[in-house]
């Protein structure tokens, strides 16, 4: 068994979603049972809205319900806690541990997709960075591979790491230059305690993409001590 896999994002709108399904894809072509969990999806109304990250998982991949991989579904396009609290509701945390630990009876490995940053807040007292040390997986961090990346790149690090979590790191390289996707890179790995993993380029189809994006991934799945 591999571990499950908790992808998390420097910031919103870094490739996630898309990383999160490459994962997803490559499973399924190593006859694993992967698990689609989306614990907090705000800026709908209903999991199987067309513009929620589950619905879009599961137009690709077959045997996902958008219902069963959504927690927490909020429709105001905010923060969880805020969300949540526009709608006079307070998720209950404690749903989430328990949830993993009831699709692991049944999937391997369970990849589970954050929302936003490490800080954003879920609850009045919980920020998503909480729950990664409470949670058994294998962090991902994902940022987007431009201008700003190693700032928040770094920063990302910098809060893992007092939490005891050492993260591997996917960059999204859509539109990026070559040049300056080099120079982040080596910037990252000079200051960073964890390695880059690969660089995800572009994905020009959903359902069947681009060798070069799985391989990109492939590492992930051969580290000795699984």
């Amino acid at each position: 068994m591999i571990p499950d896999l908790f992808i998390v994002g420097t910031g919103t709108n870094v490739g996630k979603t898309v990383v999160s399904l490459l994962l997803m894809h490559l499973c399924v072509q190593k006859d694993l049972a992967p698990f689609y969990l989306k614990p907090f999806q705000t800026g709908v109304s209903r999991p199987g809205d067309p513009y929620s990250d589950a619905y879009f998982i599961s137009q690709h991949i077959s045997g996902v319900d958008p219902e069963k991989s959504t927690l927490f579904c909020y429709q105001e396009p905010k923060a969880p806690w805020i969300a949540a609290r526009k709608q006079g509701l307070c998720p209950d945390i404690k749903l989430l541990n328990k949830m993993i630990k009831s699709q692991k009876k049944y999937y391997n490995p369970v990849i589970i997709e954050g929302a936003g940053g490490l800080m954003v807040p879920l609850d009045a007292k919980t920020l998503l960075i909480d729950i990664l040390s409470q949670i058994k997986t294998q962090v991902i961090l994902v940022g987007h591979a431009g201008l700003g990346t190693i700032n928040h790149t770094l920063l990302s690090l910098q809060a893992l790491k007092a939490k005891g979590i050492l993260p591997w790191i996917v960059l999204s390289a859509q539109g990026t230059p070559v040049e300056m996707l080099t120079e982040n890179i080596q910037a990252i790995r000079q200051f960073a305690y964890a390695p880059v993993i690969n660089v995800v380029k572009e994905v020009h189809n959903f359902s069947d993409p681009e060798p070069e994006n799985l391989q990109a991934l492939e590492n992930l799945f051969r580290k000795e001590d699984w």
